[in-house]
């Protein structure tokens, strides 16, 4: 994809296609799975939990993360979505339950390309 020049104005994200993302994203989290549908083969993801920093490329990386740090049965529950120029910020809350309950709570800002 060619770089945006600073002066082109994007096109914004249909609301549909932004509920269908925000949905099918968010879902990742409860199956530990993420299909075409919502990442591209080519992902980026640069994660900054407290303390440490690391960066992910390509979908297969990203949901061996997810089952990498699954402790048991996870559920999670979009608190809102706000569509952006290139795409959205979802917040998100995952409860996961294993030898004790943890609550994660989540900013992701997710661009969309060649949609």
């Amino acid at each position: 994809m060619p770089i945006r020049q600073l002066h082109e104005t994007p096109v914004p994200l249909d609301a549909g296609l932004v509920e269908r993302l925000s949905v099918a994203f968010n879902r990742c989290f409860e199956t530990l799975d993420a299909g075409e549908d919502v990442f591209a083969e080519d992902v980026f993801v640069d994660l900054y939990p407290p303390f440490w920093r690391f960066q992910l490329q390509g979908r297969v990386a990203f949901v061996a993360q997810l089952r990498a740090i699954s402790e048991g049965a996870s559920s999670a529950r979009i608190l809102r979505v706000v569509p952006t120029a290139s795409g959205f910020i979802m917040e998100h809350e995952e409860t996961q339950r294993g030898e004790r309950t943890e609550v994660a709570r989540r900013l992701w800002l997710c661009e969309v390309r060649d949609q």
